[in-house]
């Protein structure tokens, strides 16, 4: 019997996450078995190179938003309220499906807030569990909650009230635009020694002073933590969790290194700093945009700076990144070209084994808003019939109108629950 079992128990854990939300109804014994700690963590760890494309957008004028998954095969229909709609999308011999997700879950929205939230900052993933936060002006604070696509649990955090702004009603598009400041630096990670998932936010309350709180969900509290020994400005919003670590992209002002990757362990709680790609000068960092994303198990550096209309992009890999001294490896050298817009990130396509290295175009003459993939297999951009670079790969339609994805992030669908207090 045991055997059969264990056969059992093989089978479950390599089916979809969605698939195993239905089985739990078969019987009382799947139930239990799909819902024990041991089985999630062990599905959660095939589930790793089963990676999708989580893509947060404007989907109409009215400045309505939405959650979108694109992924390489159909999803099946899981809830009811499931958004049947399914977009597709094949070019260069790639197939591509994009299913909307409703965001108003509140089985365990404690503070009964969520669904008055119109517009969410994604903080990151994490084993199949995904961190937004809200800035409500009102009360001067910020919202936070860690939600569960799949099985549509969602908790919202404890709400501090500290919230580094100017007074006034902002929305979170002002602070996109940069009509006003905000210096709060939030991330998402999972702590395997402690089999608890956190929340980190650094708030900078003078210059090159930076104040730290960390959420612990399995304690279901924040807490401070000291980090006046951070030398190193954070100088770009996204923040990165790959391999323990917390990372951002920083500056010293008065090292002799412009930029380097500051790191934060979550395991040992310790800041260091670790040098950006050697070979490039500090005039070449000050005179343009660096910002890092997530690539598989390692992380990437994408360096670009405008030449008149053109856009000129360097990607920089690396999959030792936790050492002293790391290893960077020159993936591609994109540009000058002028149809080339913003980066958004990263995508390791299952199926093909392609590294597909995202961007977003907007025009603001037609007012049109269109994505452009670089494929690093074929070194070149996706093309069309004509051999033109092609614009419209993976839009999102809504109303026939191209959505604004205002940010994309990788993602793995996982039974893995908020509730772990």
């Amino acid at each position: 019997m045991s055997l059969v079992l264990d056969i059992v128990d093989d089978i479950l854990s390599r089916l979809p996450a969605r698939s195993l939300v239905r089985f739990k109804g078969v019987c009382k014994e799947w139930c239990h078995h799909i819902q024990s700690h041991s089985f999630i963590a062990r599905h959660t760890k095939i589930q790793e190179t089963n990676e999708k494309l989580l893509i947060y957008h404007c989907q109409s004028l009215g400045f309505n938003y939405a959650v979108s998954i694109c992924s390489e095969q159909q999803e099946e229909q899981v809830h009811d309220d499931d958004d049947g709609r399914t977009m597709f999308h094949q070019s260069n011999h790639q197939q591509f499906f994009i299913k909307h997700v409703p965001l108003h879950c509140s089985a365990h929205d404690n503070n009964n807030c969520i669904n008055r939230i119109k517009e969410i900052e994604l903080v990151g993933t994490c084993n199949g569990l995904i961190c937004f936060c809200h800035i409500d002006c009102k009360k001067n604070g910020i919202i936070v909650a860690l939600w569960n696509p799949t099985t549509r649990d969602l908790k919202t955090l404890p709400l501090f009230q500290e919230l580094t702004v100017a007074r006034g009603t902002y929305s979170l598009n002002d602070f996109r635009r940069g009509t006003q400041t905000w210096t709060d630096h939030m991330g998402f990670g999972y702590d395997c020694t402690t089999d608890d998932y956190k929340v980190l936010r650094i708030s900078e309350e003078e210059e090159h002073t930076y104040q730290m709180k960390i959420y612990s969900l399995r304690r279901n509290t924040w807490l401070n933590f000291d980090c006046s020994d951070v030398s190193a400005e954070i100088c770009a919003p996204r923040t990165l969790f790959r391999k323990d670590k917390f990372c951002w992209v920083a500056s010293c002002p008065d090292g002799i290194v412009a930029m380097v990757i500051l790191l934060f362990d979550i395991v040992k709680e310790v800041f260091r700093q670790i040098p950006l790609p050697l070979g490039i000068t500090n005039d070449y960092y000050r005179n343009n945009v660096a910002n890092i994303f997530a690539m598989h198990d390692s992380i990437g550096v994408v360096l670009y700076c405008e030449v008149k209309f053109d856009k000129i992009f360097q990607i920089w890999t690396s999959k030792n990144f936790q050492r002293s001294r790391p290893s960077w490896i020159n993936m591609a050298n994109i540009g000058p070209h002028s149809l080339i817009g913003r980066p958004l990130g990263f995508w390791k396509c299952r199926n093909s084994n392609d590294l597909l290295f995202l961007l977003f175009h907007e025009d603001n003459e037609t007012t049109t808003a269109e994505w452009t993939v670089y494929n690093n297999a074929m070194k070149g951009f996706y093309v069309n019939d004509k051999g033109q670079i092609s614009r419209n790969m993976m839009n999102i339609k809504v109303n026939n109108r191209i959505a604004l994805p205002l940010q994309v992030l990788t993602y793995v669908e996982t039974l893995v629950s908020v509730n772990r207090s």
